[in-house]
């Protein structure tokens, strides 16, 4: 009789943990995708700022001269303003769409 229900716990443990392991791998997940636009401005605008810092950094430590570090600052800094100014777009667009819908 104590190996019946012996038996039967552990083959009750046993569904269970399959059924632990197997539901999930049929279950529908809904993952949002991320914004290919926004992952790269981001991605981007990291970059250049990590590019202003070194480029700072190796003109204070005269590795590059005065004219081709303004040069290289005036280009970082344009590529950024770029970015920010898209960001900035696209934020008003959203803040625009949202108030008409209210």
């Amino acid at each position: 009789m104590d190996s019946i229900i012996l038996t039967a716990i552990s083959f009750a443990l046993v569904l269970f943990a399959v059924w632990f392991v197997i539901i999930p791998l049929f279950e529908e997940h809904k993952v949002r995708a991320a914004d290919p636009e926004e992952s790269t401005g981001s991605a981007l605008k990291e970059r250049y700022y990590l590019q202003l810092e070194e480029l700072e950094s190796d003109y204070r430590s005269e590795k590059i001269a005065a004219s081709e570090y303004q040069e290289l600052r005036e280009e970082l800094m344009a590529r950024l303003a770029e970015i920010l100014a898209t960001e900035q777009d696209s934020t008003n667009k959203f803040a625009a769409t949202n108030s008409r819908s209210e």
